[in-house]
């Protein structure tokens, strides 16, 4: 909108210098739009790998150990949403202040609160172990770290993670600081397989619940590390020359993690204290910023990610009674194409209705003709 006030007579001159000016920006804008469509496209596919792990939790007949193993690999996705949700609220961060975190607490925290609402209602309709479940939390367990439902711990998680990012944003500004984070946090995420599991099955064998905690993915400690890796990459001390050499490795590091918590019986709440996640996270968001024409329909997806990340459990709850337990394996891809399909549907149809609420509570933006009146008086940000 500010382009066309320009070009309509607010502070636009004619000639040679106007022209590259305004090539420049054409070309900037270009550039911009294709990394935000990589980065949405990848929001898409991780989304439907956090459908797929949640859609698997009434188990899939045939998958060996190996299978498993593999199929941990898509817990990536959510290391994933982490760095890109660091690496666009610190950019954000850097061009408004702390006003930028202001605004994403409050348009997450509603919707937390609600959803938290409909989980606890739903975990109490559906009674039995979904309830037994609720009931195995505290109250500061469900009101605060996402106990109402098994995926509404992000919420929280990616909050306490935003209100420490100007923390972060400071230390990365040292290139030293930035790269002796990121092997602390390498090295401290490797080593929640270790600390938080046991040699058997039973509680006694288990470390101590606190230690436990540390590495549990509720609490901002496990998310630190991305933390830093994002806000280094908005600082520009982190620069992920060979994307795909990061991917490898953190593919294969955290493949070696999975049969070690595996072995030693690591509690699922720990499922993202792996060294070998954080270098794959890097990697897959500079690949990401690197997918220059992804499909439309991804990138459409990705842009309603957060609706069905948050509808998407209902929608599995619903059909739990007629989905085999476990179910063949040629069910499993149909029942997330559907899921996924049907969920992004939900948030694009109510987009323009009162229902958007349910998906996106962004405060209000200021109207296009305030923008105008700031651009026609020299004081529009850049």
């Amino acid at each position: 909108m500010l382009d066309a006030d320009v070009h309509q007579g607010v502070g636009y001159k004619d000639g040679p210098a106007a022209t590259t000016a305004s090539s420049s920006r054409t070309t900037a804008s270009v550039a911009t739009r294709r990394r935000h469509n990589g980065v949405d496209a990848t929001k898409g596919v991780a989304i439907v790998a956090v459908v797929a792990i949640h859609a698997s939790f009434t188990g899939v007949r045939g998958m060996s150990h190996m299978t498993l193993v593999a199929f941990a690999g898509l817990s990536l996705a959510v290391p994933v949403f982490m760095v890109l949700s660091g690496v666009l609220a610190g950019e954000e961060l850097t061009r408004r202040g702390p006003v930028a975190i202001g605004r994403r607490v409050a348009r997450l925290l509603p919707l937390y609160v609600l959803w938290t609402g409909i989980y606890v209602v739903l975990s109490d309709l559906s009674g039995g172990s979904d309830l037994a479940k609720l009931r195995g939390f505290s109250a500061l367990g469900v009101l605060v770290f996402g106990g109402a439902w098994y995926h509404l711990y992000f919420l929280p998680a990616l909050m306490q993670l935003l209100l420490v990012l100007p923390l972060l944003m400071v230390l990365a500004r040292s290139r030293a600081l930035a790269r002796a984070g990121l092997v602390a946090g390498a090295v401290f995420l490797a080593l929640g397989p270790v600390l938080s599991g046991s040699t058997g099955f039973d509680s006694h064998g288990r470390h101590h619940h606190l230690l436990v905690a540390v590495f549990t993915s509720s609490y901002l400690f496990v998310w630190l590390p991305y933390g830093l890796v994002a806000a280094a990459i908005v600082a520009g001390t982190l620069q992920v020359r060979r994307p795909a050499l990061w991917l490898a490795a953190g593919v294969t590091v955290f493949t070696l993690e999975a049969f070690e918590a595996l072995a030693l019986h690591a509690p699922s709440t720990t499922s993202y204290a792996r060294g070998g996640l954080l270098l794959a996270a890097v990697g897959a968001f500079a690949l990401a910023q690197r997918w220059a024409s992804p499909p439309r329909w991804i990138v459409g997806l990705g842009r309603y990610s957060l609706g069905v990340f948050l509808l998407h459990p209902v929608l599995l709850w619903a059909l739990r009674p007629v989905i085999p337990s476990p179910m063949p394996l040629w069910l499993f891809p149909i029942l997330i194409a559907g899921i996924v399909v049907l969920s992004a549907g939900v948030a694009a149809g109510v987009r323009r209705t009162p229902g958007r609420f349910l998906f996106d509570y962004r405060l209000p933006q200021r109207s296009s003709l305030y923008r105008a009146a700031r651009a026609h008086n020299g004081t529009a940000p850049s």
